[in-house]
Formats: C-alpha cells, sequence, structure tokens
C-alpha cells in the first residue's frame, strides 16, 4: 500500500547552497613531447594546459616510442596553476 501523501514531509526542491566546482590549472610541457593522460582521460600530447577542480589529480606521462612512462601526482589549489616542466626527459 503507498504511504498516505499528507504524511510525507514536503522537502523544497533547492534545499541548499548551490554546489558551485572551484578550479585551478595545470600547464605541461615537454620537449620531446609526451602524450598526457589525467585521471584516466587521455588529454593529448605536450603541451598540454587543462583547468581542474581543486584537489589532488594523477598525471601520466608517457613516449611509446621511447618506452617512458611517468606518473606525477599533482594537487589543485583555487585559481592557481600548476606547471610540469619536462625538457630533456630522455637523457
Amino acid at each position: 500500500m503507498a504511504p498516505d501523501a499528507s504524511k510525507i514531509p514536503s522537502r523544497p526542491v533547492d534545499a541548499g547552497v548551490p554546489s558551485i566546482a572551484k578550479y585551478g590549472t595545470v600547464r605541461i610541457f615537454a620537449d620531446p613531447a609526451l602524450t598526457v593522460t589525467i585521471d584516466g582521460v587521455p588529454a593529448g600530447d605536450t603541451p598540454v594546459t587543462k583547468q581542474l577542480t581543486v584537489g589532488r589529480h594523477k598525471i601520466r606521462l608517457s613516449n611509446s616510442e621511447y618506452q617512458y612512462s611517468e606518473n606525477v601526482p599533482v594537487t589543485i589549489s583555487e585559481g592557481k596553476t600548476v606547471e610540469i616542466p619536462k625538457l630533456n626527459w630522455k637523457k
């Protein structure tokens, strides 16, 4: 049997403060170029600049030609840019 609708407390549709995501930026550049994955999602080849939500993220840098792979954890802060330079990484 369905509950009596008159006894179910009503709730406002928008009962709280709107959720506003906070963002920062990661900028990755490399020579030779590296393929970038952010939190498991392909982001392309360097240079890569992406806006990310505040918090911790997993960056994977790779180059199959040189059999190179590196995981770089980053913490993004609101309104800030984190730079990851990888120059002459194949030495």
